[in-house]
Formats: structure tokens, sequence, C-alpha cells
């Protein structure tokens, strides 16, 4: 009777204890976490369908700055100084950073003296003054037989002679400033300018940091002019027309509908997805709009005006 009294209360115990969840072995926690990964993808999944049904006709999209260059170090070497600072405008050509540059200065200098070295050019072309003055005066002399042609002659081969050395100077004067050419080439490498006006968005180093040609330097933008990209159905190919205008919706910070102009629309479709590519060109000349505001064009309406009007040409 014991017994049986105390085995029926050690399992009303285990019944009343609260369950808890399974040991989990070390090497099965990777897969447990990929699953807990795969289950979150799914979930986001299933969120961005359920936004997709309840916008079908909505093509979404993002205005970025039309230009836009990350800027790197032209070449190997310390950055020396840098002349703007984040959210400066600048114009295009304008030098924002320069490399260490004293050695390329140097030889910058020293080709300049030498292409500017003219002594030895003006004692050869002296010397060929000279020459040409005694061959005139000993031509008249072998007319006057005063002297053998073979005098003569030795005098023209000395004038002959001169021409020939100014003729090598002038070379070794256009080799020093060819010269003088490339060392200030190698010396406005050290400069890195702004390919277009734009605005500095970010500087990723300062002065004194050691670069490599795979260093970033500064990010530079031009928000005068925006695109969205987006991938349109393919039932509206025939529809969209470069060059044409057309409204996109802009989610906040603006929250209106813009103007765009439809820039390019690619010649290649997407099996796939059955769409194709299109920019579109926001103008942004009072710099009223941030960049990266998502935008949405609304293609379902689009694709029933072209439809309509199919039909009214048809009738």
């Amino acid at each position: 009777m014991r017994i049986r009294i105390t085995v029926f209360i050690c399992f009303m115990l285990a019944a009343a204890m609260p369950t808890h969840a399974p040991f989990v072995r070390a090497a099965d926690r990777p897969q447990v976490v990929l699953n807990a990964l795969h289950t979150a993808a799914s979930t986001d999944k299933a969120a961005a369908r359920r936004f997709r049904e309840t916008s079908p006709g909505h093509i979404p999209g993002i205005a970025r700055p039309a230009e836009r260059v990350v800027l790197s170090a032209p070449l190997d070497g310390v950055l020396m100084k840098v002349f703007v600072k984040e959210g400066q405008n600048v114009q295009a050509g304008e030098i924002l950073a320069v490399m260490d540059n004293r050695v390329a200065k140097a030889a910058v200098a020293f080709a300049e003296a030498a292409a500017t070295r003219n002594a030895e050019l003006d004692r050869a072309k002296l010397e060929l003054s000279l020459a040409e003055k005694i061959v005139h005066r000993q031509t008249a002399l072998v007319a006057g037989k005063a002297i053998t042609e073979h005098q003569l002659d030795e005098a023209k081969s000395r004038y002959e002679q001169a021409k020939a050395d100014v003729a090598r100077v002038q070379e070794i004067q256009a080799q020093a400033r060819a010269n003088l050419e490339l060392e200030q080439a190698r010396l406005e490498s050290h400069n890195i300018r702004a390919p277009f006006s734009g605005q500095v968005l970010q500087i990723h180093e300062f002065a004194g940091a050691t670069f490599t040609v795979q260093n970033k330097l500064l990010t530079l933008v031009s928000m005068t002019t925006l695109e969205a990209e987006l991938h349109v159905p393919l039932s509206l190919f025939g529809v969209l027309k470069p060059g044409q205008q057309y409204q996109l919706i802009a989610d906040e910070p603006v929250g209106n509908s813009l103007t765009a102009t439809l820039k390019y629309r690619a010649p290649m479709i997407d099996s796939a997805s059955m769409s194709f590519r299109c920019v579109f060109v926001i103008p942004n000349d009072d710099l009223r709009y941030p960049a990266g505001f998502a935008v949405k064009f609304d293609a379902e309406a689009l694709e029933s005006q072209g439809k309509t009007a199919q039909r009214g040409q048809g009738t």
C-alpha cells in the first residue's frame, strides 16, 4: 500500500513540474541559429509580400544623386593636406586635397632650370653667324683669286658644322621642355581635384594618413539632379517614352508628387521578373529635396491610361 502511495505522489509531482525547452548540444547550436535566421527571413519576405499586395501597382525606387563619386588617392603616399570640410560646396576642377609632393616639386624646379638654360644655344648661334660671314667673305675672295677653292670649302664645312650644333642644342632644349611637362604632370598627379561641381558628403581620411590607391579619401555628390532607378513591368515597355515627364509619389520627408523625366529606358528586359530598367530624373536646382528618399511609380494607373488611349484610337 505504501509503495502505491509513493508511486502516485511521484507521478503527481512530475506532472506538476513546468515544461522546459529541450537541451541543445553545443554541436547543434549553429543549426538552431540558422533555423532562426531562416524563420526571420521568411517573416521579412511575408511582410514584403503583404506590402506589395496592398500596393500592387506601385513600383518602388530610391532618389539618389545623379552624380556621386568616391575619390581615392591617385598614388601611394602620405596625405599632406585636405582643403575642404564636410558639407562644403566645391567647383569642378577645385583642388580638394594634396598628397606629399615635395619630391615632385623639386623635380619640377630642376626641369625648369634645364628647360630655360639658353647660354649654350646663344653660343651656338653666335658661332653659326660668324661661320656664315666667313663663307660670304671667302666667296668674294675666291672670285678675286685671293684664296683657293679648298679654303672656301673649309669655311663652308665650318658653317655646316655650326648649323648642326645649333640644331643639336635646340633638340636638347626641346627634350628639356618635354621633361618639364612630364614633371609638371607628375606634380599635378598629387592633387585630388573635384571632377564636377557638388558638395563634399563625407571625408574618410585626414592629413597625415598613409595612403594607397585603394584607400577612400572623400565622397562627393551633386544634388542639383536626382535620379531614381525603377524596374517597371514589361506591359509598360511601349508606353514609357524617354524624354517624357511622369509623376512619382515621394515618401517622407518630401511627401508629395514629383514631376520626373524618363532619362533612360533599357533596351533589354529581365525575363525572370518580366520587367525592364528605367532611370527617372528629378530636377533639384534649388536643393529643396534631400537624397535618399523613397519614391513610387503608379504603373497600374499609367497602364490603364495606355489601354484607354489605345481603345480611343481604335474607335
